[in-house]
């Protein structure tokens, strides 16, 4: 039975944990989704059907890593010595075998409130008020991260688009009246 239920839900507990934690080693997330389905063997109710069952892997991914990133945090904050190698050894590179391509480095960007919000909406594909459950807040709450989610990744979008036309160009400036055509080297 357990075998089956990680099988099941072992995807989206490492995708939820990769994103909450992406600036972590991967002992981290190794440790937070086993954390996830240590709890669930631990749960003694039975739920009323797969939806609030995946929901509340959604919900305890999202605590096991909260719980880690403090306790790390803490750890920081009480080296005394000035040593941070250990905290500092986490690296952007270090970041997950991303599964979903550029959009995954695009939610990494993402304060922490807005990428749950866009990660469940258009990844786990749930509603906004199926959201608003899982993240204990408001549907208006939700679609109003959304909309700033959105905003944010439009605004790195244009700017990457922007930068790829200029690359593209290769700095050639054309002046329209045909007057002159200048090169920047």
């Amino acid at each position: 039975m357990a075998e089956i239920i990680i099988e099941k839900y072992a995807d989206l507990v490492y995708k939820i944990c990769m994103t909450k934690l992406y600036n972590f080693d991967r002992a981290s997330v190794a440790d937070a989704c086993q954390n996830v389905f240590l709890n669930y063997l631990r749960y003694k109710r039975r739920f009323k059907d797969e939806t609030h069952e995946r929901a509340w892997f959604i919900r305890t991914a999202i605590n096991c890593c909260t719980d880690i990133y403090r306790k790390n945090k803490r750890r920081f904050e009480s080296e005394e010595s000035g040593d941070i190698s250990e905290f500092n050894n986490i690296s952007a590179g270090d970041n997950f075998e991303d599964p979903g391509g550029e959009l995954y480095e695009m939610l990494e960007l993402l304060p922490e409130k807005i990428r749950y919000a866009v990660y469940l909406y258009y990844i786990e594909e749930y509603s906004t008020e199926e959201i608003a459950e899982i993240l204990k807040t408001s549907g208006a709450s939700v679609r109003m991260r959304l909309k700033r989610g959105r905003e944010i990744l439009r605004e790195r979008l244009d700017g990457i688009a922007g930068q790829a036309r200029n690359d593209l160009s290769g700095g050639l400036i054309i002046d329209n009246s045909n007057e002159r055509s200048v090169l920047d080297v």
